[in-house]
């Protein structure tokens, strides 16, 4: 690694809460807020599918099945915007271009080129709340005639890709289709216009964590300073989400089983080691929050969500963040005893992880702070004998060793030559639930165990030390 990260925050920490829509802020600055207090609230129009008629914005009567599929220009996934071409044809003597523009900007959900149907899915902070269909002008007949072709009447709710006209032609069905859900509010036979008025929802924004409303945007967000600690993570998955500080104990651990745990309901589960799949198991059915861990194996998570950690998202329950990644490390000592000591405070945990370009880490926020706690920093190990290390990567990962000696260079099983070190690596004892349990993972072999105590050799740049401040 490059650089420091911080591990371990304390002092006072800020955090932003915005709402998706211009709104109304409810707090003034100086405020104090818990996390389940409701501090602003909007009226927005939620990102929904907006139906896109290629056939009929191409001016074509019939789709063309075999040239149909070289007219579409956008894919699903594709990010466009308002008025971007999304198909185009050549049609009379001059090759003159047809174009079908996006009516709204968003991202394409899905595309039928066997139909000339495209799904959008529009920004919700661009959206409208009334579409005009000019119905008139997509059949070509007078404005005063449109009310005998209508499918629809006033008052009607329509779904996104339902018929709103029709018109019999030697040719078929000339059709218009809505291109939103939503309630069709008025015909207009002076212009043959039909307006659809979509349903708005009101957004209520929660602290989420609790503090002192230190800085406000009118119409738009706030800021929230909470005077307490700040643990970072290295995996997460779920909702934001908070509740009552739980530190579990070896017995609820180890001995528990997967029976329900009453005093787990609501809460933020804290385990200093490995979280194995029964305790995960045992969580959620105790109705647990979320569960902050030393580590724990993916496959244990992938069948506790039923999908990968890598697709997991926010759709998941309960919540999880790792504090040291996958596999089978415990949490560093000094972050275990600052959450072991906080249980019974009120937990904020956002599981938010981004790898990409602003890459975030996962993150637990806790209102307290004890005298004489340091903040926790991770830097780039030096590899001086004596030195406590962190290994961050390969077969150790997770795993604290102390360091030997440094070796100037040295072959790895890839074949890559690099800086290294001699450890001697720490059995983690304190781990809860840890893996040395069951057989150690396929590949990994019995050095790779928490419980091991061996001697490895660790490129210089898997490994980190650990230090109080940056």
């Amino acid at each position: 690694m490059t650089g420091a990260l911080p591990l371990l925050e304390v002092g006072a920490l800020r955090h932003a809460r915005a709402l998706p829509a211009e709104g109304e802020v409810l707090v003034r600055e100086g405020d104090l807020v818990a996390p389940d207090d409701v501090v602003a609230e909007t009226e927005f129009l939620p990102a929904s599918p907006y139906f896109v008629d290629l056939r009929s914005l191409l001016r074509l009567r019939e789709w063309d099945r075999e040239a149909g599929p070289g007219f579409v220009l956008k894919r699903p996934g594709d990010r466009v915007e308002k008025g971007e071409v999304v198909a185009r044809r050549r049609a009379g003597l001059f090759g003159e271009a047809v174009e079908a523009e996006s009516p709204v900007a968003g991202t394409v959900e899905w595309v039928s080129t066997a139909r000339g149907e495209m799904m959008i899915r529009e920004d919700a902070r661009s959206a409208e709340e009334v579409i005009a269909v000019n119905v008139a002008r997509r059949l070509g007949v007078w404005p005063a005639s449109v009310p005998g072709y209508l499918q629809v009447r006033e008052g009607q709710e329509v779904r996104a890709g339902g018929l709103l006209a029709a018109l019999p032609s030697g040719l078929g069905i000339e059709a218009v289709y809505a291109p939103v859900a939503g309630r069709v509010e008025r015909v207009d036979p002076g212009t043959g216009i039909v307006y659809i008025v979509r349903p708005s929802r009101v957004r209520r924004l929660q602290a989420a964590y609790g503090g002192r409303v230190v800085a406000v945007e009118p119409g738009r967000s706030l800021t929230i300073e909470t005077d307490g600690l700040r643990v970072w993570g290295a995996f997460g998955a779920g909702r934001l989400t908070w509740g009552p500080l739980v530190a579990a104990s070896p017995d609820a651990a180890v001995a528990g089983g997967e029976e329900p745990e009453p005093g787990w309901r609501g809460a933020v589960v804290f385990v200093p080691g490995f979280a194995d799949a029964a305790l995960l198991r045992r969580a959620r059915a105790s109705g647990a929050r979320a569960v902050v861990s030393g580590s724990a194996s993916a496959s244990a998570l992938a069948a506790l969500w039923g999908r990968p950690p890598a697709r997991a998202g926010d759709a998941v329950e309960p919540a999880v963040v790792l504090l040291e990644g996958f596999g089978g490390g415990a949490a560093d000592p000094r972050v275990a005893e600052a959450l072991t000591r906080a249980a019974g405070a009120l937990a904020t945990v956002d599981p938010t992880t981004q790898v990409r370009a602003g890459s975030r880490r996962p993150e637990v926020v806790v209102p307290w702070r004890p005298a004489g706690l340091d903040p926790l920093w991770a830097r780039p190990a030096s590899g001086e004998p004596g030195e406590e290390v962190y290994i961050v990567r390969g077969p150790h990962r997770g795993r604290r060793g102390r360091v030997l000696e440094r070796l100037a260079r040295s072959e790895f099983p890839s074949g890559v030559r690099a800086a290294a070190v001699r450890v001697r690596l720490l059995p983690d004892t304190g781990a809860l639930g840890r893996p040395d349990s069951s057989p150690p993972a396929a590949g990994r072999g019995a050095d790779a165990d928490p419980a091991f105590a061996g001697e490895a050799t660790v490129a210089l740049d898997n490994a980190v030390r650990r230090v109080a401040g940056p």
